[in-house]
């Protein structure tokens, strides 16, 4: 049964506030005079004080530390274990993509999007599950794959979760690209979906089978 408009809103605002809970809980760690040193998930870095007071900034900050935490809790977040939060982020991204589908439906019926306000409230929701998803394959491919000098290596026992489940994590990326295709227009990110388009053209060349969503293309 296709999701109510509130349970898509509601849904997709709780992953995204994810984000703002992680936030939240970083601790400052000490003061510089130039800056402010913080630390959370991904270890402490250095913030001139004038970023912290751009929201874009503390989006930016607040996102990474999301998809952090969930790499580094080998994807045991509150929304469950492992696969309970590859299917809630999953069935966010597919409803999504959906409602980009309906043409007979008003964009405004469910994404509030009658005043400046509201429309602004929903773009920077679609911007944060972006980001969110794109920030979670980097840190997956870190992991299982590694990186030479952009990324710091977690640790070993997170590197052998997701080394093991890496076809796990592969195939599920694989079988959301297209929705996040339709994610990427509905939010008026064409990068975005050209990124996603050009991956997933590159797993089907490299895939033996295909899923029923993929055989339609």
């Amino acid at each position: 049964m296709a999701a109510s408009t509130a349970e898509v809103k509601n849904r997709g605002w709780s992953v995204c506030t994810t984000a703002v809970s992680v936030w939240r809980s970083a601790r400052v760690s000490r003061q510089v005079v130039k800056g402010v040193c913080v630390s959370g998930a991904g270890g402490g870095v250095c913030v001139p004080r004038v970023l912290l007071k751009t929201e874009a900034v503390l989006w930016q900050w607040a996102v990474w530390e999301a998809a952090q935490f969930t790499v580094l809790s080998k994807l045991r977040t509150p929304l469950g274990r492992a696969q309970d939060t590859f299917q809630t982020i999953e069935g966010i991204i597919r409803s999504l993509a959906a409602h980009s589908l309906n043409t007979e439906q008003e964009l405004s019926q469910w994404s509030g999007g009658d005043t400046d306000d509201g429309h602004h409230s929903n773009q920077l929701r679609l911007a944060l599950l972006l980001q969110f998803l794109e920030n979670l394959e980097k840190l997956m491919y870190n992991a299982y794959e590694g990186c030479a000098n952009a990324l710091t290596a977690p640790p070993k026992g997170i590197r052998t979760f997701f080394y093991t489940n890496r076809q796990t994590c592969q195939d599920w990326l694989t079988r959301i690209r297209l929705a996040l295709m339709r994610v990427g227009l509905l939010s008026g990110q064409p990068a975005v979906t050209v990124r996603h388009g050009l991956d997933l053209l590159t797993e089907i060349q490299n895939s033996s089978t295909l899923g029923p969503e993929l055989e339609a293309l």
